[in-house]
């Protein structure tokens, strides 16, 4: 399924190009992340602070950075860059073995 453009609805998934639901999902399955982690992780690749990450999800900012702190653990990841450049290596080498 291709992505979906911003329609206003904040419970749409908003994945950055190439990445479809298929494989976004296959890394979060990966990474054992959360359905919250998960949610958080999908505003991060599209680019949002932890401000809107928050206001997106009706959750505070010291509740994003928790998740943020628990994200980089679990993905042995320490900021967005690195988070960010590690879901595409990994996107990119799920597109390259399929």
């Amino acid at each position: 399924m291709p992505n979906r453009p911003p329609t206003g609805d904040s419970n749409a998934t908003l994945l950055p190009l190439p990445m479809d639901e298929a494989i976004w999902k296959t890394i979060a399955d990966r990474l054992a992340l959360s359905s919250q982690q998960t949610r958080i992780v999908e505003q991060i690749l599209c680019g949002k602070q932890d401000k809107e990450v928050a206001s997106t999800l009706g959750l505070t900012v010291p509740t994003i950075r928790t998740y943020m702190k628990r994200i980089y653990a679990r993905t042995g990841t320490n900021d967005r860059l690195t988070l960010v450049l590690h879901v595409f290596a990994m996107a990119q080498k799920i597109l390259s073995s399929g």
